[in-house]
């Protein structure tokens, strides 16, 4: 009898112990946490299991790293948050990574059962419920009958891996109280039988598809629009080319001249019908779209008129994997198609029932030209030796060691994208559509982290770093391999340069000064306190010269780059908003209309 029980015994697992199998299964390789009383165990058995446990030393923060560490491939890293204080407290890192479509799972600590209706300070009403609001789906495990609960709790953990897989991609919540997680009630012949969830996405609509073909085939002058998320798909530029060349259409990308501005492109040189950004003041784009008689928008998210003016009347074919998030921009009527889906597979099935066309020597030709204009006009902005420097040391030291960069620092962002053909063909560049000043610290945390194959590179603006320095905690403490290179402009050149166009703009020494940097706040004092080695490199005064600029940054960016750790370049730039001018619009694109 004590024998039978004990085999009755070592046959089930706790629910934290399963979690932690499941994530093994998953293929998870961090699990970033600041812990609670909650969550205790869970931690504990992740710290048991195949999954690295990292103490993320802050809720957003280790939602932030989570984000980072899933950014290159879905789900492959998850968040331990902790009930109501530590889920409200990561709710505004939540929501950028569902702005920025990333996705991954997030188990949260609930209060026991017994005790979550009398709301102690851990536990809110409806808290998964409300906070799944925010990001793409969530679940509380509380009301799952006990009868079934083994089943049906391991049914919607694989639920969570999937939905967080699966396009549009985002965060994922599955709530589970604390007497659940350290409960002995799983078998352990269900986790033995788990199989991994699909990240299989759904098939376009054929009807949709056929009526896009015949598009296709009736359009002697196509045309391809393209937004940044359509280079999160691994293989972008390979695709865009052979579509590009099968249909002979010219591509273009939206251009983003306010907040965040450096996102993924492709290369001319990857890419021959790249025309680069489309510049409603450019009057060679303004006549490549007006002269198409169909446009091709692969995954659109912003193509709204603020951002992008009117298009013109001609037929819209949508590749999306987000269907929302097109619809939204209201550019598609009747007659219009919308196919949602792996864009890859929709343009290879586009490819297959639209007949090649030949090569058309002078709309290559065209393109060329126009990158060649763009450069030319990027030279005559008052920074652009510092532009042009910055990316060709980046080119330099990453030329044979693949880097991803991650971008939070608005002015410079914006300065680098407009040099970005010089930057090495193999970059994978991350920017942000949440908006969530300073969050690229932690990200990119987590992204040096859990992706060990690219050395990581995050650009933070002076104001972002003041927003996100907690972040630096955890860095220096897991030696994380990662530069942060803060552009260090002495003020809020960006909210300087908007005011001066508001009719209500900061006037005097007060507007000043409450848009300067902090007095005495030093940069690299703080880092260094956090185990984060620095360099100061300051290009403020008496430099004007691209080949100095180049040495003194890339000298920097060797160094932090053979660093064994986490290492903080602080750039010192001019902070004379004039300097800074041709890069930040202080308007938007509403009246340009077609």
């Amino acid at each position: 009898m004590i024998m039978n029980m004990k085999n009755k015994y070592q046959s089930l697992m706790t629910v934290a112990a399963a979690i932690a199998k499941i994530s093994e299964r998953e293929g998870v390789s961090h699990a970033f946490a600041y812990p609670g009383t909650s969550e205790l165990g869970l931690c504990s058995a992740i710290a048991s299991s195949k999954v690295r446990l990292v103490n993320g030393r802050g809720d957003k923060e280790s939602a932030f790293m989570a984000a980072g560490g899933s950014v290159l491939k879905a789900a492959k890293t998850v968040a331990i948050l902790h009930g109501a204080r530590g889920l409200s407290n990561a709710l505004g890192a939540l929501c950028d990574a569902q702005r920025n479509e990333v996705g991954f799972v997030n188990f949260v600590g609930l209060p026991s059962t017994s005790s979550a209706p009398f709301l102690p300070p851990h536990g809110e009403r409806n808290l998964i419920e409300n906070a799944a609001r925010f990001v793409k789906a969530g679940v509380d495990v509380s009301s799952l009958s006990q009868e079934r609960f083994p089943h049906e709790f391991v049914k919607n953990v694989r639920w969570a891996f999937e939905t967080a897989k699966t396009f549009p991609r985002g965060p994922v919540l599955i709530g589970v109280p604390q007497d659940l997680l350290e409960k002995s009630c799983i078998p352990r012949a269900i986790i033995d039988a788990y199989e991994p969830s699909s990240d299989e996405q759904p098939f376009p609509d054929k009807k949709e598809l056929c009526t896009a073909a015949d598009l296709l085939k009736q359009s002697a002058r196509p045309l391809i629009l393209i937004d940044d998320i359509y280079f999160k798909h691994e293989g972008a530029d390979k695709a865009l080319k052979a579509f590009s060349e099968h249909l002979q259409a010219p591509v273009l990308q939206v251009f983003y001249r306010r907040g965040p501005m450096l996102f993924q492109s492709t290369f001319s040189r990857l890419v021959p019908l790249f025309a680069g950004r489309y510049d409603l003041s450019n009057k060679d784009d303004q006549g490549l779209l007006e002269s198409a008689d169909c446009i091709i928008t692969l995954e659109d998210r912003n193509m709204y008129s603020r951002v992008i003016g009117g298009l013109p009347s001609c037929p819209k074919i949508a590749i999306t994997s987000n269907e929302k998030m097109t619809r939204k921009n209201e550019y598609l009527h009747d007659g219009d198609c919308l196919l949602a889906g792996d864009p890859f597979q929709i343009m290879k099935l586009l490819s297959e029932a639209v007949e090649a066309r030949p090569e058309d020597a002078q709309k290559k030709e065209r393109c060329r030209r126009q990158m060649s204009a763009k450069d030319a006009a990027n030279a005559n902005i008052p920074l652009a030796w510092a532009g042009r420097a910055f990316a060709s040391a980046i080119a330099a030291v990453f030329e044979k060691s693949p880097v991803l960069l991650i971008d939070d620092s608005q002015m410079f962002g914006g300065l680098l994208s407009r040099f970005y053909e010089y930057l090495p063909a193999d970059i994978r560049v991350v920017g942000d559509h949440g908006a969530f000043i300073g969050g690229g610290l932690s990200f990119s945390t987590g992204a040096a982290i859990g992706n060990k194959d690219r050395r990581v590179v995050c650009f933070l603006g002076d104001q972002s770093f003041v927003n996100a320095v907690q972040g630096l905690v955890a860095s220096g403490e897991q030696k994380a391999p990662i530069t942060y290179v803060v552009c260090n402009n002495g003020k809020s050149v960006s909210l300087l340069t908007q005011s001066a166009v508001s009719p209500v703009p900061f006037t005097g020494s007060h507007g000043e000064d409450f848009l300067q940097n902090v007095n005495r706040l030093d940069y690299c004092t703080i880092a260094e306190a956090l185990g984060v080695a620095t360099i100061r490199v300051r290009l403020d005064k008496d430099v004007r010269d691209t080949s100095h600029a180049q040495k003194l940054f890339g000298e920097a960016l060797r160094k932090a780059d053979s660093a064994d750790g986490p290492v903080l370049i602080e750039l010192v730039m001019t902070s004379d908003p004039r300097e800074w001018g041709g890069i930040w619009a202080t308007s938007g694109n509403e009246k340009i209309m077609k």
